[in-house]
């Protein structure tokens, strides 16, 4: 789910109502107080989408709509996102990368897409790598390991994920940062620092990173 200051809302799941697993939406313009009709987002001609990793979605604040997710084509299990604008009709679904991964399973990490005002960032998990995207051309490999959240605050990004030493935090001006052990980090960006979420055997843990 995502929400913008004006009150538009999306919220996105893998659904199951017919054979094979798709992508659907609904939108409020209120807070949350309505929503849309369900919205079928997009179906795989090869039958399903990835039937495990979850979506992403952001919403910008002048209304904008990115969907990520997490495909399935003749045995690729590469990642995918489509816009809107009226959160009723969604443009063809583009790949993300040009790398691809194929793969006979469900790693079952989704990664996280996030719209700034500089444009869009993707993060996710190709076999071993996290990897980082504009959206359009080659992505960016930051390191190794899953479970990749995405933060933004101006034009500089955050990047944290799950690694094997703990939860790792990535800068464009510097090298990744292990901050603590644990695993499926959150963060959110501010101008003057990060905040940092994790959970490290059945607790919560919050870390501030100065910028």
């Amino acid at each position: 789910m995502a929400a913008n200051p004006g009150g538009l809302m999306v919220v996105t799941w893998l659904d199951l109502r017919q054979k094979g697993t798709r992508l659907y939406a609904a939108v409020s313009r209120d807070h949350g107080a309505t929503w849309s009709p369900d919205v079928l987002v997009y179906e795989s001609s090869s039958g399903s989408v990835c039937e495990c990793c979850h979506p992403s979605v952001d919403v910008s604040d002048d209304g904008g709509i990115a969907v990520m997710f997490r495909n399935s084509l003749e045995g690729n299990r590469d990642m995918y996102v489509t816009r809107s604008r009226d959160g009723r009709t969604f443009e063809p679904a583009v790949k993300l990368g040009i790398g691809t991964w194929p793969l006979q399973g469900c790693p079952m990490d989704g990664g996280a897409v996030l719209l700034s005002a500089n444009g869009m960032l993707a993060t996710w998990r190709r076999e071993d790598g996290v990897f980082l995207t504009t959206g359009t051309g080659a992505e960016q490999r930051l390191g190794t390991g899953r479970d990749s959240v995405v933060g933004v605050a101006g034009a500089s990004p955050d990047v944290a994920w799950s690694g094997a030493e703990g939860v790792v935090l990535w800068r464009p001006e510097g090298t990744p940062t292990t901050l603590g052990p644990g695993r499926f980090p959150s963060l959110l960006s501010f101008e003057q620092h990060t905040l940092v979420a994790w959970e490290d055997q059945g607790r919560v843990h919050v870390g501030t990173v100065p910028r």
